[in-house]
């Protein structure tokens, strides 16, 4: 497992690739999650970027701050039920047909992120 400072990094960094890439370009996003490209959605894509950057940001910045139990598990707690959240609605909407096959490499990367953040938050002093 890695520590509680390496998580936050890895994490802030596809955090932050997330929001630069969806704002950047989202037609590549369309394409992988095989979504019909709109400027409505193009919209929205760009917004989602944006609230990416907020747990990169905050991540990166308390990699090192963050020294309490208290806070590493509350930090682990709230990254882990939101990669939880983001794994179960990737695997809906890929079961009711909206997104494609390439959403499965967002699923795997949350459900991944989810059992690192889980297993922090069980273990804060890591």
């Amino acid at each position: 497992m890695p520590s509680f400072p390496l998580l936050s990094r890895i994490t802030a960094g596809i955090c932050l690739t997330l929001a630069i890439t969806i704002f950047i370009a989202p037609p590549l996003f369309f394409w992988l999650f095989h979504l019909e490209p709109s400027i409505s959605a193009a919209v929205m894509a760009r917004r989602a970027a944006v609230l990416f950057l907020a747990p990169g940001l905050l991540l990166w910045g308390l990699k090192d701050i963050a020294r309490s139990d208290l806070a590493r598990s509350a930090i682990a707690r709230a990254m882990a039920v939101t990669m939880l959240a983001l794994v179960l609605l990737g695997l809906s909407e890929f079961a009711l047909g909206r997104v494609g096959p390439g959403i499965a490499i967002a699923v795997l990367t949350e459900a991944v992120l989810f059992w690192l953040w889980y297993g922090l938050m069980k273990d804060p002093q890591r």
